[in-house]
């Protein structure tokens, strides 16, 4: 799964905009989100949230750690699938049940690029697929995995 996903992001790197400075653009929903060893924060220093508003996003990243590179890589989760679900699926099966939102990654103590993203309904997870060597476990394996909801409207 990590060969796929990392392939769908190295795609999406030529399609998914960092931003836009159009005069009248709506404001987005800022929020940043801090990477550490082995999980995701906001950079408040508060959880990441289980459940976030419909909406336009700008996501900014940090990582926290003083040792490690991390990326965050947001995906939205489709036709209902769970996490668990998609982590035992082929590399070719997953890719039709997620649509990637965002990345982003950084060398320890700097920040990586913003990106946006427009939320709607549905099931979303947020994961760090770097390994600390060849062949070690991905950093998701070790906790840095952290799934949201996005709910319709009250």
């Amino acid at each position: 799964m990590r060969k796929r996903i990392v392939s769908v992001v190295a795609v999406a790197c030529l399609v998914v905009p960092a931003g836009s400075a159009l005069a009248g653009e709506p404001e987005r929903t800022r929020v940043g989100i801090q990477a550490m060893d082995y999980h995701f924060m906001l950079q408040d220093g508060s959880d990441f949230p289980t459940d976030l508003a419909r909406g336009k996003y700008r996501f900014r990243f940090h990582n926290g750690s003083e040792e490690r590179l991390h990326e965050v890589v947001m995906f939205k989760l489709r036709h209902g699938k769970t996490l668990k679900q998609l982590l035992s699926m082929s590399d070719k099966r997953v890719e039709r049940h997620i649509r990637l939102m965002g990345f982003s990654f950084a060398e320890p103590g700097e920040d990586g690029k913003a990106f946006n993203a427009k939320l709607i309904r549905g099931r979303y997870a947020v994961l760090c697929f770097v390994s600390n060597k060849r062949g070690s476990k991905p950093h998701f394996l070790k906790g840095m995995i952290h799934r949201f909801d996005v709910a319709r409207p009250s």
